[in-house]
């Protein structure tokens, strides 16, 4: 048996597409929404979902609390992008899980960033080409 890499996944096309059902996007940004209702107090106040063959992009603004923005505006962002850094490493594969019972795929992994000046969240899954 071979081991896949990342790569192989996205490139060698040996399960082709699927195509998301109507309305996933929506209730998938409805998840990840309340994802961070119940983990973080607050959840994002947009949020906006677009499934690809390969790829989940889910765009998120106005995430931070309170008191990130005062941190923030302190020019303290740096703590506010650590903080965010180290609750996405926690909950990764929460997250993949969700995406993934969402969509019916497994996901392969899970990139993500967050600008604390803009309060904008990116949450990239790239869908496992193999299942």
């Amino acid at each position: 048996m071979s081991s896949t890499t990342m790569g192989d996944a996205l490139s060698n096309g040996t399960a082709g597409p699927r195509l998301a059902r109507p309305g996933s996007a929506e209730r998938l940004s409805n998840a990840v929404v309340g994802w961070f209702k119940e983990r973080v107090g607050r959840g994002p106040t947009n949020a906006k979902t677009q499934i690809g063959d390969d790829h989940v992009l889910v765009l998120l603004s106005h995430v931070q609390t309170t008191v990130e923005r005062t941190l923030v505006e302190a020019d303290q962002g740096a703590l506010v992008d650590q903080l965010h850094r180290t609750l996405r490493g926690l909950y990764r594969e929460e997250l993949c899980a969700l995406v993934s019972v969402h969509l019916d795929r497994p996901v392969a992994t899970m990139l993500s960033d967050h600008d604390p000046e803009t309060d904008c969240s990116a949450l990239v899954f790239l869908l496992d080409r193999h299942d």
